[in-house]
């Protein structure tokens, strides 16, 4: 009878190969993300960021680790995943460091912010996709082109309204007139006895033999028989004309 029991004892020693459990190793483990299948009553062991009776469901996509016992720390509107085994964050394009806290520094963009802008001239470049918003005065894709003469403002899409030959800020739209014209969009002349940049001078003329000075030099526009820089002076033409009306 001692006999016996020993060689009994002596054929169950060994353990279930793997995958398979239960008496005499018949029943087979149904377990799928595991390290092993107890040997006994078939138990799974999920390795971590599995859960369930097989192990065949992933964590939620907030928690990891074993049993997903783990709540992950990742800033859930800046991240693309958290990895269910050990909690690593996968960022969205546009943000970085180990939570996904921050967005890119300035000057970079995407994924892992690993991508340099290429925005000039004051520009804005988004983190997330490197496009560039252009500031005032400036287009092109990376807003590298100031605008041309005749237009203004953002993305160089208004139409400036100056005349006469005025020169448009490409900032604002802001006109600058040139001599001899004065308003918002330089389209008034000079008054009578005013000249130059936006008409801030007085011309300098005798006014009873002069018509007006040259709105854009100040030049005095003499009326016939008069000369000089200020019209003061008797042409001789004249002179010689009145002497010949008075001779008998």
């Amino acid at each position: 009878m001692v006999i016996s029991v020993f060689l009994v004892c002596f054929r169950c020693e060994e353990q279930c190969p793997e995958g398979y459990f239960g008496k005499n190793c018949r029943q087979k483990c149904t377990c799928k993300n595991s390290y092993a299948c107890s040997f006994t009553d078939g138990r799974c062991t999920c390795k971590p960021g599995y859960y369930g009776k097989s192990c065949e469901l992933s964590c939620p996509s907030d928690r990891y680790g074993v049993n997903c016992s783990n709540a992950c720390q990742c800033v859930k509107s800046h991240t693309q995943s958290c990895e269910v085994a050990d909690g690593t964050c996968t960022c969205l394009q546009g943000y970085t460091g180990i939570f996904c806290e921050s967005v890119c520094p300035e000057g970079w963009y995407g994924r892992d912010c690993v991508n340099e802008c290429t925005c000039q001239n004051g520009a804005v470049c988004d983190h997330v996709s490197g496009a560039c918003t252009c500031a005032t005065g400036y287009e092109g894709r990376s807003c590298e082109k100031a605008c041309d003469e005749g237009s203004f403002g953002v993305n160089c899409a208004s139409t400036c309204a100056c005349r006469n030959g005025a020169s448009c800020n490409r900032f604002t739209g802001e006109c600058h007139c040139v001599s001899g014209f004065y308003g918002d969009r330089c389209d008034r002349e000079c008054a009578s006895g005013r000249f130059g940049v936006n008409c801030n001078s007085s011309c300098d003329c005798n006014l009873q033999n002069s018509a007006k000075c040259d709105s854009k030099t100040g030049l005095c526009l003499c009326v016939p028989g008069f000369k000089g820089i200020r019209c003061d002076e008797v042409s001789i033409v004249l002179l010689g004309a009145i002497v010949g009306q008075i001779e008998p």
